[in-house]
This record gives structure tokens, sequence and C-alpha cells, in this order.
């Protein structure tokens, strides 16, 4: 598409990927079932069957429009609504876990752990953004198979990330890759350094779902938490006043 007509055709198509969204959102039975996604006890197999297989487009954009993700940092709607429709169609329904409904969940459980979990606390609005992006991105594309697998069968991915995580490498790679699209890169009126330091924080959230860094990081953990206990059980240091030469 090009020139002024073809820019006005795209951002129509845009809107009509948007509306969508927002009239399902509409729908009582969705609606009722976004409630719930402030609980622990969120179905998205309900939200799957209510939104038309479209869980991951309706809770994403939901759960970042009620952050107030959209308007404070300026994101372009309508481009962010045809990012999730290309992420979820890349979570195909044939894979038995890797799909679009397991996302949704993974989104989800994000927003609780931000909102009731304490992490909510030490974040602000551009971290906020980031894990519910890295959520929605970290399983982009997965064909089910993990890490070893795609190491032992020389698999494309394993070559072209030298046999370090190619699958999450591949999420993180192939979802910014989308970005680039015109007609996906809800991001485009980010600043450079702002848009910049989102991009590794995702990167860092969607590597560290590696299976094989899950030691590493329970142990660092685990590491800090002691450290805080310990600190906290420590008396203060006893301050003295006086008597000693000047």
């Amino acid at each position: 598409l090009g020139g002024k007509d073809g820019k006005e055709a795209l951002s129509e198509a845009h809107k009509d990927v948007e509306l969508r969204i927002l009239s399902i959102m509409r729908r009582p039975e969705v609606a009722e079932c976004l409630k719930t996604a402030d609980d622990w006890g969120f179905d998205p197999f309900q939200l799957n069957s209510t939104t038309d297989n479209r869980p991951l487009q309706v809770l994403a954009y939901h759960l970042l429009e009620q952050h107030g993700c959209l308007e404070a940092l300026h994101l372009d709607s309508a481009r962010l609504a045809v990012f999730l429709q290309e992420v979820e169609k890349g979570m195909p329904a044939s894979n038995p876990y890797h799909n679009s409904i397991h996302v949704a969940h993974v989104v989800q459980n994000m927003h609780v752990c931000i909102t009731k979990g304490g992490l909510g606390d030490y974040m602000g609005m551009v971290e906020v953004f980031a894990a519910l992006l890295g959520a929605v991105m970290h399983d982009f594309e997965h064909m089910g198979l993990n890490n070893d697998i795609l190491v032992k069968i020389s698999h494309d991915w394993a070559i072209a990330y030298n046999d370090r995580a190619p699958n999450e490498n591949h999420h993180t790679a192939a979802a910014f890759r989308l970005l680039q699209r015109p007609e996906c890169d809800f991001m485009r009126n980010l600043s450079r350094p702002i848009h910049a330091h989102i991009r590794k924080l995702v990167i860092d959230m969607v590597m560290a779902t590696d299976m094989g860094e899950h030691h590493r990081i329970v142990s660092l953990l685990k590491t800090d938490l002691l450290q805080r206990i310990q600190n906290m059980a420590e008396p203060p240091a006893a301050h003295h006043n006086g008597g000693g030469a000047a």
C-alpha cells in the first residue's frame, strides 16, 4: 500500500481488528469472565470458549488498558490489536500445551503477581508494561519441543542460536521482528531510550523462562532472600555519644 489512500486503508484495517476485540469484550459472558482475571481462580479455558478462541488478544488488551499502559505510554491501540492478533495466530491450537490458552494464562498470572503478589510495589508503568508484554511474547511460535530436543536434532533454531536456549531466543527474536511490521508497531510513539529499556527487560524475562536457567535463578533468589532475612534479624548498630577525642 502506498500513498495517502494506502495509509488510510491500512488504518481502517487496524480499526477493524481493534473494534472486533472491543466488541467481544462487551459480551456479557466475556465481561463476567474478565472480572475474574484479578484472581488466582481465573479460568482461561472459559475465556477461550467465550471469545471465539481469542483469549490472548482479549485478555492482553483488557489488562494493558486496565493498568493504564495504553494512555500513559501513548501506545497505538489499533496496532496493538493487530500485534496481539498476529501473536495469537503464532500459537496454534494444534499445540496441546504451548497454545494461546496457555499464554493467556501466563499473562493473567503475571497480572496477579503484580497486583496481589507484591511485585507492583517495586514496578513503575514501564516495568508493568514490559512484564505483561514479555508474558505475551514468551512462547511465540513454540513448536512443542524443548531445547534439548531442538539441539539433538540440529534444528534450524539450534543452529541459528549456537545451541543456547533456541526456543527462548526464537520467541523473542520472532516477536520483536513482528513489531517491526508497520501494522504491528504499536510502540512507535515511545522514545528510543524507553523502547530500548523495554526491549531489554522483555528479553531478560523471556530468556529466564529457559528451564536450563531454573536452578541458577532459584539459587540467586534464595541467596537474596536469606540476606534480607538476616539483615532484618540483625540489631541496629549502637550509636555512642561523646567520650572520644575530637
